[in-house]
């Protein structure tokens, strides 16, 4: 009765653990909220992609001086610790920001907006950074967090020769080739 009992038990734990699951890769993200020194005025910024820039969504808006810019993303390109993003806006068409998270070295997260007339022609996917900027403004109180997140493997041959190994999620190539064969529904299960 008792090992009986006692097998009943580690049973029940066994079926009560929650499974360990590996998640797939994070994308791309700009998110934010705060003030800069003048211009944009208090910002609120949550934009998001994949890890290559693929199906932007969210949105940022700014209390300017000129009044509220804001609008939905409509493309996100994220370089290291600077992101440039697109915003469709009802008032000035598309609105393109570059912003600096400059997290650990010492200097303000900063904000550049480019003005309507130096975007004329700009298409909403455009999000290469504009030749000119039009203003550059501090970040003086919360905080912007810019994440470029590593690209995933789009084919199995990615996965081959060692590949797996440089997205640093896999834990072999079998799972690598998994990830790619269920386009991300069976996530890494090496992270």
């Amino acid at each position: 009765m008792r090992t009986g009992l006692v097998g009943l038990v580690v049973a029940a734990a066994l079926v009560a653990a929650p499974a360990a699951v590996a998640q797939a890769p994070a994308g791309d993200s700009i998110t934010g909220t705060g003030t800069t020194g003048n211009f944009f005025g208090q910002f609120d910024i949550d934009v998001r992609s994949g890890p290559a820039g693929q199906n932007p969504t969210g949105q940022a808006s700014f209390q300017s001086v000129i009044g509220q810019i804001a609008g939905p993303a409509t493309c996100l390109a994220v370089n290291g610790n600077v992101g440039v993003v697109n915003l469709l806006t009802p008032q000035y068409g598309i609105v393109t920001f570059q912003i600096t998270d400059n997290a650990g070295t010492g200097g303000p997260d900063t904000i550049q907006g480019y003005a309507t007339g130096q975007n004329e022609g700009r298409l909403p996917a455009d999000c290469s950074p504009p030749p000119a900027v039009a203003i550059t403004e501090a970040v003086v109180a919360g905080d912007v967090t810019v994440v470029d997140a590593k690209p995933v493997p789009t084919t199995t041959d990615q996965c081959k020769k060692g590949g797996w190994q440089s997205y640093g999620v896999f834990k072999n190539q079998g799972d690598c080739v998994s990830y790619v064969a269920t386009k991300g529904k069976n996530p890494p299960a090496g992270q």
